[in-house]
């Protein structure tokens, strides 16, 4: 399975700390690269593809130098850069995951991938209970319900590729853990600094470093995908209520209700 890692995001909540988020050092190690080590220990993870754009140019030079695979998107939408991604993708399925997840395991993810069932089920998500996610520190912006439980988002995804490029609705499944390495998303200042206390890490605040000049690492961003149709554009809106964008958890914030939709546990 594909799998593909969103890294072109503003950040806009981490504020301004002189370095993009994926390059946030946990345990002396950016972000992105925990991810990316994470995955690449998983033996059905045959390709790794990490979504940058002009947002995180850093991490694009970064991620180069050591060799990942990385692919430059808008980064103004969520939805529009995964498009964009799995358009220059193949496989059937693809397994998802931001780049804010330091403490990300492959036993986490070798789980997950055990869960999911290709042909049975068309996409999946990971969900950690909300006292689990409480528990270590972390007031979740969002949850849902299932099953008479509340559940957090962890952000992981497995996906039809063809299907979602398509606009389907896709039938969901939730595979439902109370895995502390699934809980920690690292979105703002304080949850970087929890990240950073439960490996050990005696950092107080956020590294910055130099920026090189930029004007030389700038290409243009792969073309954006034209106007969906009407059930697209629905399907879209529900996907960008499951992995809200900075802008959209602050609309979330005043939602009354929980989502509904179908799922599969």
């Amino acid at each position: 399975m594909e799998a593909l890692i969103n890294a072109g995001g503003k950040g806009s909540r981490m504020g301004r700390c002189g370095i993009e988020k994926p390059m946030q050092p946990v345990g002396g190690v950016p972000t992105v690269k925990r991810v990316v080590d994470a995955l690449s220990a998983c033996s059905r993870i045959d390709r790794i593809l990490v979504s940058v754009s002009d947002n995180t140019l850093d991490t694009e030079a970064y991620l180069d130098s050591i060799g990942v695979e990385t692919i430059r998107t808008s980064g103004e939408s969520f939805m529009d850069d995964l498009h964009t991604a799995f358009e220059s993708m193949g496989g059937e399925y693809v397994l998802t995951c931001p780049s804010d997840l330091p403490l990300l395991t492959t036993e986490a993810v070798d789980e997950f991938l055990d869960f999911f069932r290709p042909g049975e089920m068309q996409s999946a998500i990971a969900v950690v209970d909300e006292e689990t996610v409480r528990s270590v520190g972390i007031t979740p912006s969002y949850t849902r319900e299932d099953g008479g439980r509340r559940w957090v988002l962890s952000g992981i995804c497995i996906m039809s590729r063809e299907g979602t490029l398509r606009g389907d609705y896709l039938e969901e499944a939730l595979f439902k853990t109370g895995r502390v390495d699934l809980s920690v998303n690292v979105n703002t200042r304080s949850e970087l600094f929890l990240a950073r206390g439960m490996l050990g890490d005696s950092s107080q605040a956020p590294m910055g470093h130099d920026r090189a000049d930029r004007s030389r690492r700038r290409r243009p961003a792969a073309a954006v995908m034209p106007s969906p149709s009407p059930r697209a554009s629905s399907w879209r809106h529900w996907r960008s209520m499951l992995w809200p964008s900075s802008q959209g958890l602050r609309a979330l914030s005043g939602r009354k209700g929980t989502l509904s939709t179908r799922t599969r546990s």
